[in-house]
């Protein structure tokens, strides 16, 4: 049974240069989720494997159309052209049921990343949580919230629970930061 509603937590103990790091996270997020906008616009393709091969650079691929140079993780870009995509077909949606909507708007303010677990965050037994920014560059906090919510995490790791990690996105408010955790029916038995 998958949760409907992220579990919110503050993340604690970081130190000024990881709020930095944060905020640069924040910032290309958007950027690279504006770029993938302004493709899809352009080639209207929403298949994010033709997407991928229009926007990245590889040694295989030394030319693209629309080269996107980001140092974020290869995943965390990936997430901001899947919110991208998922922006855009909702909007395709809303338009087949004649319901008046316009194309989806670049976004000028930050953007609330999202991670995947694992590759983009990593939450660990007794608390603590691990966020990639970018190759090199980890932030290392604790995560504050409700009981029953830290009980919950545990209770993944101890397989006490039906539910796996799955996405999580970080957001801002004021000068404190958040990550809400997505978790999901665990029907394989994988953290």
């Amino acid at each position: 049974m998958p949760l409907v509603d992220p579990i919110r937590f503050r993340i604690k103990g970081m130190e000024d240069r990881d709020r930095e790091l944060l905020e640069y996270m924040r910032f290309e997020f958007r950027r690279v989720y504006n770029h993938y906008l302004r493709v899809i616009r352009e080639t209207g393709t929403l298949s994010k494997s033709v997407l991928e091969k229009k926007t990245t650079i590889n040694s295989r691929r030394k030319h693209v159309g629309y080269p996107i140079k980001s140092d974020i993780l290869a995943n965390t870009r990936q997430c901001a052209r899947d919110k991208a995509v998922e922006c855009v077909r909702l909007y395709n949606d809303l338009k087949e049921r004649n319901m008046r909507t316009e194309f989806p708007e670049f976004m000028y303010e930050t953007l609330n990343p999202r991670l995947n677990w694992r590759d983009g965050y990593r939450i660990n037994p007794d608390g603590s949580i691990r966020i990639s920014v970018k190759k090199g560059n980890l932030i290392h906090a604790e995560l504050g919230g409700p009981r029953e919510n830290l009980d919950l995490i545990r209770g993944v790791f101890n397989r006490n629970t039906e539910y796996k990690f799955t996405t999580a996105e970080i957001s801002r408010e004021d000068e404190d930061y958040f990550i809400h955790v997505r978790l999901d029916s665990n029907t394989r038995g994988l953290l």
